[in-house]
């Protein structure tokens, strides 16, 4: 799948500059003289200090350090990127704070200076962006689903998962699970989930595979239409894994199989959810953001960064076509919290596209594209990648 992050920086020339706090300061000095009649000063202080926020928190996604460039439409891409986590009210700041920066950007710098075009780019490609596309109130959509799994949030799950009653003082926890048929199960998939990235959809029809040498899952990719994945299936390698992970993830694919031949997996799925849900909530019980069975996927692609696996391992790994869709979408490395040990097979490796475009390729001139006037980024829609 070629995500909307992907389009829009292949399509850009990235001449940059760097964004520092001091500047900004600057900034906001040089454009006192400059204000509009419709807006306050306090307006603009707080225009800055959004803006400032938000390009740290693109640093930060796009892993770009405060040493190196931030391109103002690397910045723009980003932001009209995320526009689906957002309500309307919030999207509508964010883009003001912005066009407000970018404003002042061509203002206070001369035609000549080839900074003004880039802002003015930017800043015209931004003023395309309506609400279009945000989140709306009624919807229960991926931003409120949690897109990590915390170690500490795992083990009280899954003390409670395991015990009939659980009192735990240093992890202030009193709680009470009523018996559910699809306890036994939930314990498995919170394990194989975590340590092998499937969607919940792909464990139906899931397969080891063993020999002496190895121990593979094989996984019939569950997007793989248009071209958003690298192939029909992905092979993990389970190998170096200990007995009782993988025992986990035997009796996940176990059951699975089973329920998907009785035509009962959605209704199994379903269970093993709301269970979790319930869990949840109990643990959480003040907590607006909910834990899913897709967390454990977010956490997987967030310990895999952290292990220093490469996007391009990534992606075979999770079934995508191109290797910007984890970096993008996905949990962050930051929110890593155990080694990943499993393998990608190579030869998958070799067919994910290379989308991402990384700071290394900015500094060598490698992307030659330049941006288009009439470009528009596709609708977003929830994250299920």
């Amino acid at each position: 799948m070629i995500t909307k992050m992907s389009i829009f920086i292949s399509n850009i020339n990235l001449s940059f500059f760097k964004i520092k706090n001091s500047e900004i300061q600057i900034l906001k000095m040089k454009t006192s003289k400059l204000q509009k009649f419709t807006r306050t000063q306090e307006t603009e202080r707080q225009y800055l200090h959004k803006a400032s926020e938000l390009m740290k928190r693109c640093r930060l996604d796009l892993e770009i350090d405060d040493i190196h460039p931030l391109d103002y439409r690397q910045f723009v891409g980003w932001l009209v990127c995320l526009k689906q986590d957002w309500k309307a009210n919030t999207w509508k700041q964010y883009k003001a704070a912005v066009s407000y920066i970018l404003e002042k950007e061509m203002e206070t710098i001369g035609k000549e200076d080839k900074r003004y075009h880039i802002a003015k780019e930017a800043y015209r490609f931004l003023k395309t962006q309506n609400q279009y596309g945000t989140q709306k109130t009624s919807e229960y959509t991926s931003a409120k689903k949690m897109k990590k799994c915390a170690m500490d949030d795992f083990i009280k799950i899954m003390a409670v998962l395991e015990n009939d009653t659980v009192v735990m003082k240093q992890h202030r926890i009193n709680v009470r699970l009523n018996n559910s048929r699809w306890r036994g199960a939930l314990i498995h998939w919170m394990y194989a989930g975590i340590l092998t990235g499937l969607r919940p959809i792909e464990w139906a029809t899931s397969e080891i595979i063993e020999t002496d040498e190895s121990v593979k899952l094989i996984v019939k990719n569950g997007k793989n239409t248009n071209g958003r994945t690298h192939g029909d299936t992905r092979t993990i390698d389970i190998t170096l894994l200990s007995d009782s992970e993988k025992e986990h993830i035997r009796e996940m694919v176990k059951i699975a199989n089973e329920q998907n031949n009785a035509n009962t997996y959605e209704a199994f799925k379903v269970g093993c959810s709301n269970l979790l849900s319930t869990t949840y909530k109990k643990i959480f019980p003040t907590r607006k953001e909910k834990i899913s069975l897709y967390s454990l996927r977010h956490q997987f692609s967030a310990n895999a960064k952290m292990s220093g696996f490469t996007r391009e391992e990534i992606a075979a790994l999770m079934g995508h076509a191109v290797d910007d869709t984890a970096t993008v979408h996905y949990a962050k490395k930051r929110s890593g919290h155990s080694v990943c040990m499993v393998m990608a097979d190579p030869e998958e490796v070799k067919r994910i596209r290379k989308t991402f475009v990384g700071i290394s390729q900015v500094k060598e001139n490698k992307v030659e594209h330049t941006f288009d006037n009439n470009f528009a980024i596709p609708t977003p829609k929830p994250t299920t990648e």
